[in-house]
């Protein structure tokens, strides 16, 4: 079964599936399309075009309506039994319209509430569909029972609850509850179906700024993590506020997440298949770094232009990346052997999504975060661009002006699959049809053309003080080892180079001394005493015969220059004929 994308523009719905994208098959012609969402398994695809929603079945190809407009927001159960849609909150002839709905999939309403919020808007279900919570008016989280509305079989009530989060199994609910009046905030964790906030709370932690939750689950609902944001950083250190992040499991523990760099955080995910979290913080050049379940390092990335990472669904892979007002780094990382892969620039990137078969990047640049070069890539993991498609190209050959979203289309088959991860580009790939980015460092336009000696340009008047743009970056783990012993060992090269260089310099300088003109035949005799002769023995002797004539030669020297010698000295010196000829002996 091969990889298939959908996708939304101005030019209505399309559908279309690898190695070549070009064939397209159009779902539906409407150029209103406000959202797409394929289902878990990928058997049935929904979409609104603002005058209903639409369910189509893939395989047996039929379509059910559903009988609501403006539609936002779609979102699946577990089971791909229901489907919820979500439209703006409205109030009419003073009555708040319910516009949080629920849908059987033969298109008949379950129940509607009224939602006045987008965040946290989702139903969440239980993984058996047994159980379903949803946030009341009164901020409430009501749990119902087997679809049964009528009343609700328990809820969770906590005075001055701003959010909450209830786990993908939907058994724990994290609820936040921000400070008030210089009194901290706090996040407890409870346990369906008990929710006594003061007997039955799992994990507590409080914190004094904190305006906003933002909570990340683990693949297994076992671990969560706490993004805690005050919108105002009172110190002024960061324009974007202040964030911090925390941790909780279903065993009670918490922790606070040391980062080793000041500045925001831009993402966290969690590995799907085993107990680690990547986050992404600091300020630029940011710095990542790989966590496991007591929040100890495992890996450092080092630091670079990034704000997002990504694990394929396999877990094998992570990607880095830099996006927004950023220029689109990928980096590709095996995670298991925490190694880098593969790196490469996806320009004026919007969106990135992994494909099923975790091989495969999908790169859109859509309207309306930029007008100019709509489109979508599809990347091989190693680097290699397998497909590029422009909606309006040089030629005025694509399929419209604008493209609004991009989705991989779900595939277990192909998700289930483990690959060998290659860590050099692969081949039958394509030729970018856009021009890369020039690398070029800036020279202006009044230098232009003037360089200097060695070919580089200049500056008439350079800055004062350090001018590079990234004195903070740092190698990643496994790199800065080698860099600091390549950096150990060249240092230790050099001062041996220095050290040989005067201890020849020294020779050369004593054996040309004309007040040592005996020096000259001592360094004779020297070299042809360092032949060996091919008996330990006799070398051995040799050796001790030329130390005590070096000796010698240095006293003969200090009695030249004047020097007054001791009798043993003197008594060495009257020995130096018997040493040369014992020497000569050992030579024969």
């Amino acid at each position: 079964m091969s990889q298939s994308l959908a996708f939304r523009g101005d030019t209505g719905l399309l559908s279309a599936s690898e190695p070549q994208f070009d064939k397209t098959n159009l779902l539906d012609s409407t150029k209103n399309c406000r959202v797409i969402c394929f289902n878990h398994t990928g058997t049935h695809f929904a979409w609104s075009d603002g005058q209903c929603v639409k369910i189509l079945d893939l395989q047996q190809n039929t379509t059910v309506e559903l009988d609501v407009q403006r539609t936002q927001f779609l979102e699946w159960s577990p089971k791909d039994n229901f489907l919820a849609t979500w439209e703006v909150f409205a109030v009419r002839e003073g009555k708040q319209d319910p516009n949080l709905r629920i849908w059987d999939m033969k298109g008949d309403l379950i129940q509607s509430f009224v939602s006045r919020k987008s965040e946290g808007w989702a139903p969440r279900w239980s993984n058996t569909e047994e159980y379903v919570a949803v946030q009341t008016l009164n901020r409430e989280v009501a749990y119902y029972k087997n679809q049964d509305f009528t009343s609700a079989e328990k809820k969770l009530s906590l005075a001055k609850m701003d959010s909450y989060s209830v786990s993908p199994n939907g058994n724990h609910v994290v609820a936040f509850v921000p400070g008030q009046k210089g009194a901290p905030g706090f996040a407890k964790m409870f346990c369906f179906p008990s929710f006594n906030p003061e007997k039955d709370v799992i994990a507590y932690k409080s914190f004094m700024l904190a305006d906003r939750m933002e909570a990340q689950w683990s693949q297994n609902s076992q671990n969560v993590l706490l993004l805690m944001v005050s919108e105002v950083d009172k110190t002024g250190a960061s324009y974007y506020g202040k964030s911090q992040l925390h941790f909780m499991d279903i065993q009670g523990e918490t922790a606070m997440v040391s980062l080793a760099k000041e500045g925001p955080i831009y993402h966290v995910e969690w590995a799907p298949k085993m107990a680690q979290f990547c986050v992404v913080y600091g300020f630029m050049p940011a710095k990542a770094t790989l966590y496991n379940k007591k929040c100890e390092k495992v890996f450092d990335f080092g630091t670079g232009p990034r704000n997002l990472a990504l694990f394929n669904g396999q877990g094998s892979l992570l990607m880095l990346g830099g996006f927004g007002n950023l220029r689109g780094t990928i980096e590709i990382w095996d995670v298991e052997k925490q190694k880098e892969v593969a790196k490469f620039e996806a320009s004026d990137a919007t969106a990135v999504k992994w494909s099923p078969d975790g091989q495969h990047i999908l790169t859109t640049t859509c309207a309306p975060r930029l007008r100019v070069n709509n489109g979508f890539k599809v990347w091989h993991y190693t680097s290699t661009l397998m497909y590029e498609t422009f909606y309006k190209d040089a030629d005025a050959k694509g399929p419209g002006e604008e493209l609004w979203e991009a989705i991989w289309r779900p595939n277990s088959e192909l998700s289930s699959k483990k690959f060998q991860i290659l860590d050099k580009p692969i081949s039958g790939g394509v030729k970018p049809k856009q021009a890369l980015a020039s690398k070029q460092a800036y020279v202006p336009p009044g230098a232009r053309g003037k360089v200097g000696k060695d070919g580089v340009y200049k500056a008439k008047n350079p800055p004062i003080g350090n001018s590079k743009l990234h004195d903070e970056d740092e190698l990643p783990e496994n790199l800065k080892g080698k860099a600091d012993e390549e950096e150990n060992l060249s240092k230790s090269a050099a001062k041996n180079k220095k050290r040989r260089e005067a201890a020849k310099k020294k020779q050369h300088e004593e054996t040309n001394n004309p007040a040592n003109p005996g020096d000259k035949e001592n360094s004779a005799e020297k070299d042809s005493a360092s032949a060996t002769t091919g008996d330990p023995e006799k070398d051995k002797k040799i050796r001790k015969v030329n130390d005590k004539l070096s000796q010698i030669a240095k006293l003969k020297a200090q009695v030249k220059e004047g020097k007054q010698l001791e009798a043993n000295q003197l008594e060495k010196i009257k020995k130096e004929s018997e040493l040369l000829a014992e020497l000569k002996q050992l030579r024969i």
